[in-house]
This record gives C-alpha cells, structure tokens and sequence, in this order.
C-alpha cells in the first residue's frame, strides 16, 4: 500500500496515511476527525538500475 500525504482543509494540519488506493478518498484527519482533506503532491524515489543507487526525488511538495 501506498502512503499519501494530506492537508486538513479545516484545521491546516499535515499528515501521511497509508492506505489502499481504494480507500485514499476516506482520509480523515488524525487531529481535528475532520474528512475534509487535500491530497499533497509529494515527490517520489526510484533507483537506478544496478547499481545499488539511488537518484534525487522527483518532484516535491
């Protein structure tokens, strides 16, 4: 399962949830209970094959 990172639209809070890609759209916010959240974009890693590197985060937020 993937995490997802929100924003609480009623009390700013962020925060990650890992949840099924069936369920992202339940997120409740761990602080105020509130269901009125934002998905973040958040960059994402991957490797290079091989080498046992890896390569600077694409994206960001």
């Amino acid at each position: 399962m993937p995490t997802y990172d929100f924003e609480c639209k009623a009390c700013n809070h962020r925060f990650s949830a890992f949840l099924a890609i069936k369920d992202k759209d339940q997120a409740a916010c761990p602080v105020c209970g509130s269901n009125q959240v934002a998905q973040l974009f958040t960059g994402f890693m991957f490797s290079k094959g091989g080498s046992g590197e890896s390569a600077p985060p694409v994206g960001g937020g």
